[in-house]
């Protein structure tokens, strides 16, 4: 995985206008070069996965000590949206959503499902076991070539992924570094702006 740079040079952090430097290191950063061409570690088939979860939530436990949520190790996904793009952000593929039913072991919070819009029932006729759920999500993700990004996803999404891959038994780690994939955070790159 690529650590994140600052994005602007020292003028354009004093102006607060982003340069021309700037822009071509993001760019450098997601896999394109600024003269288009490839290198030699670049697959010849990028392309950036922009991906969000929604999840049931989880309801707090006596040994929280009074921590609200969301609680990133316990929380369970209701659904994963993703669309696939090339370099120039043209769509490749189908939009993809995969629905998750509810755990027996986790109630869902009733918060998160009123934030998300999505309760338990409506994930029983077209949702999948968790452990399928998570099969396909690592399948998309470990597409060779693919820079997973999303808005927070280093801070929240990530973890969901990690703790559902631990939770059924699945490789956590692969999806980011096999294949030449690699992954970005918006969020991180808003916060230089």
């Amino acid at each position: 995985t690529g650590v994140v740079r600052s994005t602007f040079s020292d003028s354009a952090l004093r102006n607060r206008q982003p340069s021309l430097r700037s822009v071509v290191r993001v760019r450098v950063f997601l896999g394109a070069t600024a003269t288009n061409g490839k290198d030699k570690n670049m697959s010849e088939t990028e392309t950036i996965l922009w991906f969000d979860f929604e999840t049931f939530g989880s309801l707090s436990r006596p040994w929280d000590r009074g921590r609200s949520g969301p609680y990133r190790r316990r929380d369970r996904p209701s659904q994963f949206g993703a669309i696939r793009t090339d370099l120039d952000l043209q769509p490749v593929g189908d939009p993809i959503e995969i629905r998750c039913t509810p755990p027996i072991d986790e109630p869902p919070s009733i918060g998160a499902c009123l934030v998300t819009g999505i309760g338990p029932q409506d994930t029983l006729d077209d949702g999948v076991p968790e452990h399928v759920f998570f099969e396909q999500v690592l399948e998309e993700m470990s597409t060779p070539g693919s820079i997973c990004t999303g808005w927070n996803s280093l801070g929240y999404d990530d973890d969901i992924i990690r703790f559902g891959a631990w939770r059924n038994l699945l490789p956590t780690y692969d999806r980011e570094w096999k294949h030449g994939n690699r992954r970005f955070d918006l969020l991180a790159a808003f916060r230089m702006a």
